[in-house]
This record gives structure tokens, sequence and C-alpha cells, in this order.
């Protein structure tokens, strides 16, 4: 593989990407989309989601809010743009991919009102296999455990597949 091939593909089999690379010699470096940067949620199905992931007091708490406030609902909007960097070595491909901004959490009152928090954006680290006619990156990506809170780490991870696009 060499130029500046273009690929599409998923992460975690839910969250479309394109991704363009650069390669020179074993060094890679590029850009990813992200094509679904937008998810909202009602309050209750929100916390679903994240279950695995509250203290007892926040979950005592998320239940109590659902209960009070049934129409409340979560707009989580991530970073589309992200940058690319890492090695090819043979078929091995490890790379990072670093946001180009901050995710944001909004809440959504039944009146309309709503309140915003922005949260920095974790770098994800893909490792994977070219393979062998060199067309499709299939790995793994994680988010560094260092990064994330102990409870979360069990969702900081997961398949992903791209795909060359001609």
């Amino acid at each position: 593989m060499s130029g500046n091939p273009a690929f599409t593909g998923e992460m975690a089999s839910v969250f479309p990407l394109e991704a363009t690379f650069s390669i020179t010699e074993s060094n890679l470096t590029g850009t990813m989309t992200d094509l679904r940067t937008q998810e909202e949620l009602g309050f209750r199905e929100y916390r679903e989601s994240v279950r695995g992931l509250l203290s007892l007091p926040q979950t005592l708490l998320f239940i109590l809010t659902s209960w009070l406030r049934p129409g409340l609902r979560i707009r989580q909007d991530l970073a589309p743009n992200s940058r690319i960097t890492g090695t090819i070595n043979c078929s091995t491909v490890q790379f990072t991919k670093t946001y180009d901004g901050e995710s944001t959490w909004t809440w959504i009152n039944e009146n309309g009102t709503t309140t915003v928090a922005s949260t920095p954006s974790q770098p994800v680290e893909y490792q994977g296999q070219l393979s062998d006619d060199r067309r499709t990156i299939e790995g793994e990506w994680t988010i560094p455990t260092n990064k994330i809170p102990r409870r979360a780490q069990k969702f900081a991870h997961g398949a992903f597949r791209l795909e060359r696009v001609d």
C-alpha cells in the first residue's frame, strides 16, 4: 500500500467512518471522519446505555431524574474530524486517532430549555491487519484505559473494519 489511499468502513459495527491515509515508507498519517456524530436518546434509554458506568449514587440520581422528568432527552455531539498518525509494517497497521475538537453533551428539557457541557475528546488507538490484497484493514480499537474511569473501561474497545475505495 502506498500513496494516498482512501478507505471507508465502520467502528463497532455501528459508527461509519471514512479515512484517507498518506503513506511514506513505514509512516502513516491522514484524516478520519466519523459520519455518525450525533446521538439523541430519551433519558431512560440513555440511563440504560450507561448502566455499567455509573456508581450507586449516580444510578439512584438517574432513576430519580427519569421519574421526575420523563421527557428529558440527552444529545451527544462528537467532533467529526480527526487526525491519524501511525505506522505500517508489512501487514500490521497501528495508528492513533486524535479528534479535532471536543464532545458536547446537551440535556434537553421538556419545555425546550437546554444545558450544554463539553468534554475533551479521547484519543483512540487502532491496531489491525492489512489483507493480502491490501484493500481491507481489520482489527481492534481501544481508548487507553488511563484516559477514562475504571468503570467505563469495558466499553473502551471494539472491532473496526476499513475497506479501500477506488
